[in-house]
């Protein structure tokens, strides 16, 4: 699969789960985390940041994994 065509797959992906976040459980931290890795892999690294953030918020309990993710983002 060429670079293209992968990142159109990408997106049709993030905007299923997004709709899954917003529709079916937007308290889902998974649904979020998940999300958070979509976009960090398309390079929307503030958009990645914000999923990530949210997660801590829904699921204090992974702190240590959210902040982890977090540092392999590029500063602003």
């Amino acid at each position: 699969m060429d670079k293209y065509h992968f990142y159109l797959l990408m997106m049709g992906t993030v905007c299923f789960l997004k709709m899954k976040v917003i529709i079916l459980d937007p308290t889902n931290p998974q649904y979020r985390a998940t999300l958070a890795f979509l976009y960090k892999e398309l390079g929307e690294f503030e958009k990645a940041r914000e999923q990530a953030l949210e997660v801590l918020r829904l699921a204090p309990e992974n702190k240590g994994q959210v902040e982890e993710f977090l540092r392999t983002l590029p500063l602003k």
